[in-house]
C-alpha cells in the first residue's frame, strides 16, 4: 500500500502533467515553457525538474496515464463481440477519437519519436494500439475468420504499419481527418491486399 508521501508525490505528478497538457493545448508546445508550468502549478523550478527533466517526458508521462483508461474503454467497447473486421474497425475508431482530441500533444510526442529514433537509434514500440490490435488478430484467427500460417504478431505489424501510415498523414496535416471511410479503405487492403476483387 501506497505511503501518504508517495501519494502526495503521485497527487503532484498528476497536477503538473494535467496543468502542462493544458498549456499545450492553448498556446502550443513550443510557446510553453518549462518555467511557466512550474508557475501555474505553483512549485518551485527545482521541484519539477525533480520530477521531469523537460517538457517531452512530461508528454510521456502523460501518454502513459490515458493509455490506461483508452485500453480499459476499448476493451469494453469489444464486449459485444462482432466479427474480426468490426472489431477492428470500432478499436481504430476509439483510438481516432483520442487522437483528435489530443492532436498538439500527439503531434509533439510523434515528432520526438522520430527525432530518437534517427539520431540515437532508439526505436518506439507502439504499445497500446499494438496490444489491442494483436488481440482482436489472435481472436479472429481462433474464429477461423483470419488466416493462421501467419503468426498473428506479424499481421499485427501489418496493420500496425498501415495504421502509422495514415496517422502520420493526419498528424502532419496532409489528411484532414481519420474518418470511417479512412479506416474502412486501409481494413479492406489489410483483408484483402491490393488484388482485384470478383
Amino acid at each position: 500500500m501506497p505511503s501518504r508521501r508517495d501519494k502526495k508525490r503521485e497527487e503532484l505528478r498528476e497536477r503538473i502533467v494535467s496543468t502542462a497538457i493544458r498549456l499545450f493545448q492553448t498556446q502550443s508546445f513550443k510557446s510553453t515553457t518549462m518555467e511557466q508550468i512550474s508557475e501555474v502549478c505553483d512549485i518551485a523550478r527545482g521541484t519539477l525538474y525533480n520530477h521531469f527533466s523537460n517538457k517531452e517526458s512530461i508528454i510521456k508521462e502523460y501518454l502513459k496515464l490515458t493509455m490506461r483508461d483508452r485500453e480499459s474503454e476499448i476493451v469494453a467497447l469489444l464486449e459485444d463481440g462482432g466479427s474480426t473486421h468490426s472489431q477492428l474497425l470500432k478499436a481504430l475508431m476509439k483510438i481516432n477519437e483520442w487522437n483528435e482530441n489530443n492532436k498538439e500533444v500527439l503531434r509533439m510526442h510523434t515528432s520526438s519519436c522520430y527525432n530518437e529514433m534517427f539520431t540515437r537509434g532508439k526505436n518506439h514500440s507502439t504499445g497500446n494500439l499494438y496490444n489491442t490490435l494483436l488481440r482482436i488478430i489472435y481472436q479472429g484467427q481462433i474464429a477461423g475468420e483470419l488466416r493462421s500460417d501467419i503468426s498473428p504478431e506479424s499481421l499485427t505489424k501489418h496493420l500496425s504499419a498501415l495504421y502509422t501510415q495514415c496517422f502520420l498523414e493526419w498528424i502532419s496535416g496532409e489528411k484532414p481527418n481519420l474518418g470511417k471511410h479512412e479506416m474502412e479503405e486501409m481494413l479492406q487492403l489489410f483483408f484483402f491486399g491490393a488484388a482485384k476483387q470478383s
